[in-house]
């Protein structure tokens, strides 16, 4: 039994190098894992050298929960998508390779996951509490402006990046907003955005704008950095703007589906890269991801609205 043994623990051994996926090369078997839903939170996110210096918020990452069924018995894989990736629709399969004699891994395109029984209790997620919108929802904002010197802001909140449909809407009337000023946009509608955020319980964890937040090569601020600074650099701003600003750096570029424009996307409080791959992840097939062609509809019917009301009858 003893020479048995010692020839099993000698097979389990793994091969010098690893798979393209992180895998060992000894026996390390092929599987299917099936997607069972996405996740999305909030969370801090810095190198180990920056524990006790600056840390940067990062909205929105995403963990792709799986069920892998072995011998009879079911586990959970739960993977970091940090970089928003990868989309699946539940029951998708996904490939992955686990080891026969040692479950408590898994390797896929997302690096090496912990593998758990299922169904069990996660403490660190409650689905009662992850519905909470004290967690943050992620929030998409316009503004329109009316020829009675008013405006309407509207505001879409949604969970994960990759949703079609918002938790909830929210607008705002202005009645009086600052005239157009080249060079200092920021004035007029800046006091817009923040009588929209002002209507919230719980302040979003980022705010997407029509717009740019820094602008040029040089970086010079633009309507997101002002917003950015006003609330005390505590909420990441994501600039979505549909039209090239002179010297825009080329890295802002995005371009979603078919279309041969691409979109200019600058950020505050997070990466370019970062905010890109947010922005890149959103729902729809077109340039303009559904939930800012909502947002923008949103504010126009909502001008329509107010202004067909002041009209005299």
């Amino acid at each position: 039994m003893i020479p048995f043994r010692r020839f099993a623990d000698w097979l389990r051994r793994p091969l010098p190098g690893t798979r393209a996926d992180g895998s060992p090369r000894r026996y390390r078997q092929s599987v299917e894992l099936i997607h069972v839903g996405t996740r999305t939170y909030e969370s801090w996110s810095g190198t180990a050298d920056q524990l006790f210096g600056d840390r940067q918020w990062k909205p929105g990452f995403r963990y792709h929960d799986f069920s892998l069924d072995w011998n009879g018995v079911r586990y959970l894989v739960s993977a970091l998508d940090d970089k928003l990736l990868f989309t699946f629709h539940e029951g998708q399969g996904f490939p992955a390779r686990i080891d026969p004699g040692d479950l408590s891994k898994v390797w896929c395109l997302m690096a090496e996951q912990t593998c758990r029984l299922w169904p069990e209790d996660d403490p660190e997620v409650d689905e009662k509490d992850y519905d909470d919108p004290s967690f943050g929802l992620l929030m998409a904002v316009d503004v329109q402006y009316g020829d009675t010197g008013g405006a309407v802001a509207a505001g879409v909140l949604f969970r994960d990046w990759q949703v079609a449909t918002p938790k909830a809407q929210v607008t705002a009337w202005i009645d009086h907003v600052a005239p157009y000023e080249p060079g200092a946009f920021f004035k007029r509608e800046l006091p817009c955005i923040l009588a929209l955020l002002d209507r919230l319980e719980t302040p979003p964890s980022a705010i997407v704008i029509d717009g740019y937040v820094t602008l040029g090569k040089d970086g010079r601020d633009g309507l997101g950095a002002h917003l950015y600074r006003t609330l005390e650099a505590r909420i990441p701003v994501i600039g979505v703007a549909k039209t090239r600003f002179e010297d825009t750096p080329a890295d802002t570029e995005l371009r979603r589906g078919s279309s041969k424009h691409p979109l200019f996307v600058t950020a505050a409080g997070m990466s370019v890269d970062d905010a890109r791959a947010c922005i890149a992840a959103m729902h729809g097939d077109h340039r303009m991801p559904t939930l800012l062609t909502m947002v923008d509809r949103l504010a126009r019917d909502g001008l329509k609205s107010k202004e067909g009301q002041s009209q005299p009858r």
